[in-house]
């Protein structure tokens, strides 16, 4: 198993244990460690490892009902999951955004193969948070005294803050002055702040908490805020 394979899929677990994980997370992931740049590129990696999760059982597909905030697997093999998505990807014509297309949940064999690989020396975490250009930012609000805000959670990409709820909304407004929103409802709110930058806000994670996704082609890491009065 090569070493940019397992990053990415323990990045992956990492953020299925603490919410359901979108397809998006996962090619950001993919661009996170491989670098690629080529959509395309993107697109084909992040479909061979989703297939690999999905056949080694670490992960399971499906729909989120963010109105109720539950998830529906899909009943189906992983050859026609990865139909679904393909097709459905192909279609859309423009970038994929945060919402779209397929979420994952992890299983108990994915916290077991999670627990494993958070284990390896070889991907203890090294160079973290290297901010470049726009994300300077956000960086002066997350990390205002050279320290990430809040406590380290399952990786130091995720964040645990403990504040109101009510709280959280008024964090992702800050961040977000300058940016677009792309898409909203009561449930979800995304923020596009360049080509490169997105905020994505959901009051109610998997969990309970409120979350707030950072998501940067020039971010090293991809950074999660857990925001709570109390942490599940």
């Amino acid at each position: 198993m090569d070493i940019l394979f397992k990053k990415t899929k323990l990045k992956i677990l990492i953020w299925c244990i603490e919410d359901w994980t979108s397809l998006f997370s996962i090619s950001s992931f993919v661009e996170e460690f491989y670098r690629y740049e080529d959509p395309e590129l993107i697109k084909v990696t992040s479909l061979a490892i989703i297939k690999k999760l999905l056949d080694e059982d670490l992960v399971k597909a499906g729909e989120l009902l963010l109105d109720d905030n539950i998830f529906i697997p899909w009943d189906m093999t992983t050859d026609e999951i990865l139909a679904k998505i393909r097709v459905a990807w192909d279609s859309l014509g423009r970038e994929l955004y945060p919402h779209e297309i397929v979420w994952f949940e992890i299983t108990e064999k994915g916290k077991k193969e999670f627990e494993y690989l958070n284990s390896l020396p070889e991907l203890k975490e090294t160079n973290l948070f290297y901010f470049d250009g726009e994300i300077k930012d956000i960086l002066n609000i997350i990390k205002p005294h050279g320290y990430l805000i809040g406590k380290k959670s399952s990786n130091n990409s995720i964040r645990l803050i403990q504040k109101r709820k009510s709280e959280s909304l008024k964090i992702f407004n800050k961040l977000t002055e300058n940016g677009k929103i792309i898409y909203k409802t009561d449930k979800k709110i995304i923020s596009k702040l360049s080509d490169n930058l997105y905020v994505i806000y959901r009051p109610n994670s998997k969990l309970g908490l409120a979350n707030i996704d950072i998501r940067a082609r020039d971010f090293s890491r991809n950074l999660k805020l857990k925001i709570g009065d109390h942490y599940e």
